[in-house]
């Protein structure tokens, strides 16, 4: 599998927008950083894809700048995101693998965050989302929302819902990791509550001060649910599907032969 295809960080968009107080121009720019969650290059119309209905990103885009040589220091969760949050490689500061504890050791005590160095010059740092990080990262304000277990989680959907009625698929060799379906919350869904609590802070927020929003999505990651009407925005027939070669899989390495059958 193309390493890209395992880029945790692909959807990384940063906005800089000059604030006003009410005198003069504040001397630092406000950053909005939207983050998705294993989503591939292929989905986003802005890299060229002709079957992705991405208006908003793709908006975004076309007013800034888009990279194509862009490549994480893991292709695992836990140790990409920390070289991000650190500016470091991952082996720098003790993070090789994606359990928060097991096979890692605690980050190095002088090690900061870009978010600590824009603490320190008065920003409000907020996230919001997803977060997911092998150490606390210091943020004034944060919300961790990946999942609503009221709907749905990695593995089944709440027990008051039926999956066959929800369309969900889901994979016996990741023992029941939901693959596709249907999000049963259809509003209530993580990725709409996340948006909307960042449109509030925006909204409401201390306008006196420079701020980085960190907005993070769990979604496209799996378990992959769209809520309705966005279930039936494509039409499968319209998309090119790549099947699974079975004679090219087994001329792989046994890792890739597991992770390709899941």
């Amino acid at each position: 599998m193309n390493i890209l295809h395992k880029i945790k960080i692909v959807a990384i968009l940063l906005i800089s927008i000059k604030t006003m107080n009410a005198n003069e121009e504040a001397a630092f720019p406000n950053i909005l950083w939207i983050m998705t969650d294993e989503q591939r290059p292929d989905s986003l119309g802005c890299y060229g894809s002709v079957w992705a209905k991405t208006p908003n990103i793709d908006l975004l885009a076309s007013k800034g700048t888009i990279f194509t040589k862009a490549y994480p220091q893991s292709p695992q969760c836990l140790p990409a995101r920390t070289a991000q949050f650190t500016s470091r490689y991952p082996q720098e500061v003790n993070c090789v693998f994606n359990q928060r504890i097991k096979g890692n050791l605690p980050v190095p005590e002088e090690v900061k965050t870009f978010v600590d160095v824009l603490n320190e010059v008065g920003y409000q740092t907020v996230s919001y989302g997803k977060q997911h990080t092998a150490f606390p990262v210091a943020w004034a304000d944060k919300i961790d929302l990946v999942l609503n277990p009221d709907y749905a989680g990695y593995f089944d959907l709440n027990e008051r819902y039926d999956p066959d009625s929800y369309q969900v698929i889901d994979s016996v060799a990741a023992n029941g990791l939901i693959r596709g379906g249907i999000y049963p919350g259809e509003d209530d869904n993580p990725s709409k509550n996340i948006t909307d609590r960042a449109i509030d802070y925006l909204k409401n927020r201390d306008k006196g001060k420079p701020f980085l929003l960190r907005v993070s999505h769990n979604y496209p990651h799996t378990p992959v649910l769209p809520s309705k009407p966005w279930d039936t925005l494509y039409n499968t027939e319209d998309l090119p599907i790549r099947y699974v070669d079975k004679e090219v899989v087994e001329a792989r390495s046994g890792w890739d032969r597991i992770s390709s059958l899941r």
